[in-house]
């Protein structure tokens, strides 16, 4: 049994304006919640190491979901998974505004993340079942443009109100709400594919038979994370103001957000897998570019750049992932995503500040040249040996 799924004649639909709504919730609430418990820690003079436990917790909760979310689809309906994780995520940060001992808070927040990453890994299953194959490209960007944009929104929000006022938890919590009600009418109950056993792929199975597209994704992962905890220090050793440095992540993050759509229409013009490698080969430009661009007014446009091309690597994954899998192996590829990000995203930032120790300033960036020449090396490997998975294939 395999996704039963209308073909739109337009790319966008109801059940695709409930995806957005839900999805987008992570991304606000990640985005906000992150710096917001930060800053109330901070407050309250938690020490420096429990902060850092307590900013980890939503990363290992997304980790633990896309592990189990596979297993999970066999035996729940999309639908029923969907809105209990939307569900718990919106209970999460209304328990974190309640929360006055840091025990609860911490578990609260590993919570909130176990709801965001079902949702994630549900959210990139559906969007691609959704999408009919001369718009997925475009369907895909536009859902990462507005995870971006919402992910982008919630500091904006802390700044807006202030991390001593109970407004931004009380909004997250609301949009969290919506989305659970945007879902109920929604017709996102897809057969997911029954437990047959010898043809369902596992998530690790998945690594082997799309190992570029894994590599991207990690790839990406650990440029988000470790540009997001260091790319401001680095900036500082270049000499800019501290206002500036933090400014560059703003950049970077909205060319993230700014280009998706039109990578999008780009993969449904010219392929999926010919516009990721173009990406990825942009990427290594603007990365060798950086340090000579850190005291010029070019620094800008590289960084808008820079950040359209490490997006550009995540959105032609799921693209391509969406175009070659199905069924069940869709969910299993959506959850191998997921681990690999929350590998990424764990591991950026602790990785990165060696190489960095170790390099020099320009470590981090000598480190995602090497994951961009791995993947294009992998892209070109797998290209000349084609491996076909025992699973369904899309």
């Amino acid at each position: 049994m395999c996704f039963g799924v209308v073909v739109k004649k337009s790319w966008l639909s109801l059940d695709m304006v409930a995806l957005f709504a839900s999805v987008s919730i992570v991304g606000l609430s990640t985005g906000l919640t992150i710096p917001l418990v930060s800053l109330l820690l901070s407050q309250r003079g938690v020490a420096s190491d429990w902060l850092g436990f307590a900013a980890a917790m939503p990363a290992v909760g997304m980790l633990l979901a896309s592990l189990c979310a596979h297993r999970l689809s066999k035996h729940i309906a999309n639908k029923t998974l969907l809105l209990f994780a939307s569900g718990l995520s919106a209970l999460s940060i209304l328990a974190i505004a309640f929360s006055d001992s840091l025990l609860w808070l911490m578990t609260w927040r590993f919570l909130m993340g176990v709801g965001c990453g079902l949702l994630v890994v549900l959210g990139e299953t559906w969007v691609n079942v959704i999408s009919a194959p001369q718009w997925r490209g475009r369907c895909v960007a536009a859902y990462a443009t507005m995870y971006t944009l919402c992910q982008v929104a919630g500091p904006s929000v802390l700044a807006w109100f202030g991390s001593n006022a109970v407004w931004p938890l009380w909004i997250a919590f609301a949009c969290n709400v919506l989305g659970f009600a945007l879902l109920l009418p929604s017709k996102c109950e897809m057969a997911l594919g029954e437990d047959t056993g010898k043809h369902s792929m596992t998530p690790l199975a998945v690594i082997r038979f799309a190992p570029a597209v894994i590599l991207a994704i990690f790839t990406f992962a650990f440029f988000d994370t470790a540009m997001l905890a260091l790319l401001p220090l680095y900036g500082l050793q270049y000499g800019l103001s501290e206002q500036t440095a933090v400014l560059a992540v703003s950049v970077l993050f909205i060319g993230d957000a700014l280009f998706q759509m039109p990578l999008g229409w780009l993969a449904d013009r010219f392929g999926a897998k010919r516009v990721h490698s173009y990406c990825a080969r942009f990427f290594i430009v603007f990365l060798l570019v950086l340090p000579w661009a850190m005291s010029s007014m070019a620094l800008w446009l590289v960084l808008l750049l820079l950040g359209a091309s490490a997006g550009g690597l995540y959105t032609l994954g799921l693209i391509r992932v969406g175009g070659r899998f199905e069924g069940q192996d869709l969910v299993a590829a959506n959850a191998a995503i997921g681990i690999v990000w929350g590998v990424g995203s764990l591991t950026g930032p602790i990785i990165s500040n060696g190489l960095m120790n170790v390099l020099g300033s320009n470590g981090l960036l000598y480190g995602l040249v090497g994951l961009s020449v791995v993947f294009l090396l992998c892209s070109h490997w797998q290209k000349s040996h084609q491996v076909v998975p025992t699973g369904r294939l899309g």
